[in-house]
């Protein structure tokens, strides 16, 4: 069985949870290469779910959350996400199966952090 991704991982993991999921960041071919552009420079993916508000994710590696982290305050599109009422969240996959999953909060602070093994 060929190895899931991990946007493949969340878009699992969410449609599990009773969420519907889009893949929302393009690939755009660029001579000789592939660049990878994310819906507001921060959300690979939206989900909806009755009841509940929009939810956006960031979706990389476990080595990379921090970096994402970042770049979403930096650029202020998922601090605006989140007042309007959606969440914003990052999700990092390790290669052995544990998933860090961090929450920007409406005061624009990171929280929620969970380490978790992956149940799919």
């Amino acid at each position: 069985m060929a190895k899931q991704s991990p946007t493949q991982k969340a878009m699992k993991e969410l449609r599990g949870q009773g969420w519907i999921v889009e893949k929302v960041e393009q690939r755009l071919p660029i001579p000789n290469r592939f660049v990878t552009r994310d819906l507001f420079q921060c959300l690979d993916l939206v989900a909806m779910k009755d009841h509940e508000p929009l939810l956006g994710l960031q979706v990389t590696s476990r080595t990379n959350v921090n970096a994402r982290m970042t770049k979403a305050k930096v650029g202020g599109k998922a601090i605006i996400w989140v007042s309007t009422g959606n969440r914003f969240e990052i999700w990092g996959y390790a290669p052995n199966g544990s998933v860090r999953k961090v929450v920007l909060a409406m005061t624009g602070e990171w929280c929620g952090v969970l380490n978790t093994k992956e149940h799919v």
